[in-house]
């Protein structure tokens, strides 16, 4: 399994200090596809572990907010 592109880019954005808060919109649990209507998510990608990361930083006050 691998992390998405857009996993491996929100990290580093957050990890690089240029911003105080991410806002993250359009994830779900699912694997998303909302804004890309005949989007399949690849199978390697873990996006529910995706998800959970990004819920989790953003209950830890992580500087990131996610809207589903």
């Amino acid at each position: 399994h691998a992390a998405s592109g857009g996993f491996h880019l929100a990290m580093a954005v957050i990890a690089s200090g240029l911003c105080t808060r991410l806002d993250l919109y359009g994830f779900s649990a699912e694997g998303g596809g909302r804004y890309f209507k005949d989007a399949v998510v690849n199978t390697v990608h873990v996006i529910g572990l995706e998800h959970y990361i990004y819920r989790t930083a953003m209950e830890e006050n992580l500087g990131v907010c996610v809207y589903d």
